[in-house]
């Protein structure tokens, strides 16, 4: 195991800060967009006073798995079209 050199360990160090502050501005992003979807009930535009649109809502649409449900129903299939994938993931002790 490598010791690290101090300019590795200050970016881990700041790494940590970053995401710290990220998971801030997505809790932020979800709270002024409920503000939005309140005010907004069932609408899909939101105008200004003088009739302008400021913000609208596109609905779009996603397909899923639900993978335990396939793998419990159909094994066979589950296996045959089940891919795995490895993945480097940075995980931060300090």
């Amino acid at each position: 195991m490598p010791i690290l050199s101090q300019t590795a360990i200050d970016a881990a160090t700041e790494l940590q800060e970053v995401r710290r502050q990220s998971s801030q501005i997505r809790r932020r992003e979800d709270e002024l967009k409920k503000v939005i979807y309140d005010e907004l009930q069932a609408e899909t535009t939101g105008l200004l006073a003088s009739g302008l649109p400021v913000v609208h809502i596109e609905i779009q649409h996603r397909r899923t798995v639900n993978t335990p449900k396939l793998e419990a129903m159909y094994p066979e299939v589950f296996e045959a079209v089940m891919e795995e994938k490895e993945t480097r993931v940075l995980k931060i002790d300090l």
